[in-house]
């Protein structure tokens, strides 16, 4: 089934899907996350969506960037949907763009075509 498509972004084609953010349990917005192979945690939101959200606060967490760098970030809890699915996840508050990893892609086949509007299949 698709859910979502490649966009063309600053470094080339991103894959994109949609996931929704939820608060005290009620849909608060749809928004489009690059999905990120890279990414060994489940979601990570801009500072400013996750207040938004007002979610519940954990901690912090040290991350290991692309570069091999080090950065110490805000790590919360909240529910996201995506592919069909209610997740109770950790979200961790980096970034500009809201980021699937594969911590949330665990156990599902994930297909993408890699250029500009392309297709992304998720089955479970």
């Amino acid at each position: 089934m698709k859910v979502g498509e490649v966009i063309l972004g600053p470094g080339g084609q991103i894959p994109s899907v949609p996931i929704e953010l939820f608060s005290r349990g009620r849909l608060l917005r749809l928004v489009d996350a690059m999905l990120d192979t890279g990414f060994s945690g489940a979601v990570s939101l801009p500072l400013r969506v996750v207040e938004e959200l007002r979610l519940e606060r954990t901690g912090d967490q040290l991350i290991n960037l692309a570069d091999g760098s080090e950065i110490r970030v805000g790590a919360y809890v909240g529910f996201i949907g995506f592919s069909g699915r209610r997740y109770r996840c950790a979200v961790l508050a980096t970034g500009d763009v809201p980021t699937v990893g594969m911590h949330l892609m665990k156990g599902m086949k994930v297909c993408f075509e890699a250029v500009e509007g392309g297709a992304i299949e998720i089955e479970s």
